[in-house]
């Protein structure tokens, strides 16, 4: 599972699926684990490139993930609160236009932001590309950053109680104060994804 966004370099390098591969068990950029090839890559019918609603498209492997260090996670069933602390994982820049990948694994906590405080920050701006919708959320320090996600670290997981509670999708800037990271929301795609998976079970 991964934001739809995340493919646009994908199609600009016109790569079907069959060209790509996840890696699956190791914390460590580009490096260890267990590699394994796509075969299909389901985008979200509704997804809008505009602003980013309904970012997420569900991958399709080759063969089943068999590492010892990778394990499934389950899907959280409802949005997660206002305060509660989310782990954000991802390989993502380390400062806000960077072009350096750190070497492993980042992590970060951060606290869920409440939803009327995540689309009050994005409403001064005009453009269409800042408009939180109901299918996203906001974690990160209001008022303060200094911790988020950013530019490589989208398409990675936000995890709240140990349930994927979403996916890196956009945000402007990086630990920017009065702009935190927004997610595409698990829980308020849950059905599309389960129906994905049993329209497209063998």
């Amino acid at each position: 599972m991964s934001p739809d966004g995340s493919y646009g370099n994908i199609w600009n390098y016109r790569k079907a699926p069959y060209d790509l591969a996840v890696r699956a068990g190791s914390s460590r950029y580009g490096t260890g684990g267990e590699l394994i090839s796509l075969v299909h890559i389901i985008e979200h019918e509704e997804y809008y490139r505009d602003n980013t609603d309904y970012d997420i498209a569900l991958l399709e492997l080759f063969s089943e993930v068999t590492h010892k260090y990778a394990r499934p996670i389950d899907l959280i069933a409802f949005r997660p609160r206002a305060g509660e602390e989310a782990t954000i994982t991802g390989w993502g820049r380390t400062l806000d236009g960077s072009r350096k990948a750190p070497a492993v694994l980042q992590v970060v906590k951060v606290p869920v932001i409440d939803q009327k405080d995540c689309i009050s920050a994005y409403g001064k701006k005009e453009e269409t590309a800042f408009r939180v919708t109901d299918r996203m959320f906001c974690a990160g320090l209001l008022k303060k950053g200094g911790k988020d996600s950013c530019q490589g670290d989208s398409g990675g997981p936000i995890v709240v109680g140990r349930q994927l509670a979403g996916l890196v999708s956009w945000g402007f800037g990086c630990a920017e104060p009065d702009y935190p990271g927004v997610y595409t929301s698990v829980a308020d795609l849950r059905d599309w994804i389960i129906d994905t998976l049993f329209q497209n079970s063998y």
